[in-house]
């Protein structure tokens, strides 16, 4: 996922912006999800609390957490300008900044958006995509008057704001012309800058696009169930007891896996997170994806319905096999992909079939439960126990290979361990169970900060008051 800052004077780029939100948004991922990314817009005037502040309080507010934000952004922005330079904090609030910031800017005073931009483009090197709006009927119709920059002084520094970002080899600036109707800029204006950007952004991004499409299948499926986790996980900060006691459990198995002849089952290495429709398993399985990940464990995830390979439980049971056989550097006896998942020969079956036995179906099952009895022992040596991580078993298709967990083969021992989260209407075998309870207290608070920071939004303490009381709030969704 990136997230693209967005850097404009305000009230005259409400237009712009609006479109950016409205139809650049959904069509720019609508691309980047072929590609495996996901695009997000900072612009927390879309979403700061500035009800009960002055004007300069609400500047200086959103100044600050824009500042935040675009430190913490993508190493491409987006920069608006027209004929405004903008509202001017007074001196020493920018030297406070200047000072908290690291910055050391041409001048001493500078609207907030030059800040901005000398902070993301001088100071921190992003590459921009700079557009220069230029207002075509000026004199013939009227326009509103805040379109224009009405001191003079603040216009010669414009014009060198704009002469700087020309000269900068990392920006790329443009211009585009607007028209003006009864006051508001037309439509077909704003639709043609919306494809002008993103067609620009298209180009940009394809660099990083073309390296996802280079990988193999595999590295490609692991990529999307990484990218999800990621961006589920970033969201997540509530359910930490459970969290650190499902950790707790991950060690113990460690510490016993290496015993031979131990049944997954038997030895509960087979552990569910059960709750209902929204409590939050998959963003809490996320996270735990994550904390694993950063101890530099052996993480194997499959997102219920994400992909067509992690819809299926043979499929799942399939691609544990490659996986380990590509850990292991060993030839693959299967092969990876929706459409390979099946690896019986022609020979085998008719031997079966002719003898009565059993059909392709099951016999495949038994050929990739073998195979990967057979991997997961000689995985013991030089790694660490591969922990399989299957969100959302009820979204898989359901079929007796699903109810018998498939993919945790009857011979399996503690060098292949599983958490699986399901909605209460799954039966289990397993005994070792984590029940999600509805948040309660701090939790709440948590999920719905969280929520707030992870969408770089604010709402009001009065606000959040009001939630908490609503019985909605026990649920994470």
């Amino acid at each position: 996922m990136r997230n693209i800052f967005v850097s404009s004077t305000f009230q005259d780029m409400q237009a712009e912006r609006d479109i950016i939100r409205q139809k650049v948004f959904p069509a720019i991922n609508k691309v980047a999800a072929c590609h495996n990314d996901h695009i997000e817009f900072i612009d927390l005037r879309w979403g700061i609390d500035t009800l009960k502040q002055s004007e300069q309080e609400a500047s200086i507010k959103i100044m600050s957490a824009c500042l935040n934000e675009l430190r913490r952004s993508d190493d491409l922005m987006i920069i608006l300008l027209g004929d405004r330079y903008g509202w001017t904090p007074d001196i020493a609030y920018l030297r406070n900044l200047q000072r908290i910031w690291d910055i050391v800017s041409i001048r001493e005073q500078m609207s907030a958006t030059a800040f901005e931009i000398e902070h993301g483009v001088f100071h921190g090197n992003k590459r921009a995509l700079v557009y220069f709006r230029k207002l075509e009927n000026i004199g013939v119709t009227d326009i509103p008057g805040f379109y224009f920059e009405q001191n003079s002084e603040n216009r010669k520094h414009l014009e060198e704001l704009k002469n700087r970002l020309r000269k900068n080899s990392r920006c790329k600036v443009q211009e585009y012309s607007v028209h003006f109707k009864d006051g508001t800029i037309e439509q077909d204006d704003m639709d043609a800058f919306a494809r002008r950007l993103k067609e620009d952004l298209e180009k940009e991004l394809a660099e990083k696009w073309e390296e996802f499409d280079q990988l193999s299948n595999f590295d490609q499926e692991q990529e999307i169930q990484w990218g999800f986790i990621q961006q589920k996980a970033e969201g997540f900060c509530a359910r930490g007891r459970e969290i650190d006691l499902l950790m707790s459990k991950i060690q113990s198995w460690s510490n016993g896996s290496k015993c031979k002849n131990q049944n997954v089952f038997s030895k509960n290495f087979v552990h569910f997170i059960i709750g209902s429709s929204g409590s939050g398993k998959s963003t809490m399985l996320s996270k735990l994806a994550v904390c694993l990940r950063q101890e530099g464990r052996d993480v194997l995830p499959f997102i219920g319905g994400l992909t067509m390979d992690s819809n299926d439980t043979i499929r799942v049971l399939n691609n544990i096999v490659y996986y380990i056989e590509e850990q292991l550097e060993i030839d693959h006896q299967v092969k990876f992909g929706v459409d390979e998942a099946r690896y019986v020969t022609k020979k085998e079956l008719g031997e079966s079939v002719a003898q009565g036995h059993t059909s392709i179906a099951t016999l495949n099952r038994q050929k990739l439960q073998k195979r990967l009895e057979e991997v997961a022992e000689q995985y013991v040596d030089g790694h660490s126990p591969l922990i399989v991580l299957i969100d959302a078993l009820d979204q898989f298709y359901p079929d007796e290979n699903r109810d018998d967990l498939v993919f945790c083969s009857p011979k399996l021992n503690g060098n292949v361990q599983f958490i699986i989260t399901c909605t209460p209407e799954i039966k289990t075998k397993a005994v070792d169970k984590t029940i999600l309870k509805k948040l309660k207290g701090d939790d709440q608070l948590l999920t719905i900060r969280s929520a707030l920071k992870y969408r770089h939004k604010e709402i009001s303490e009065e606000v959040i008051s009001e939630l908490l009381k609503s019985k909605g709030t026990e649920n994470p969704l």
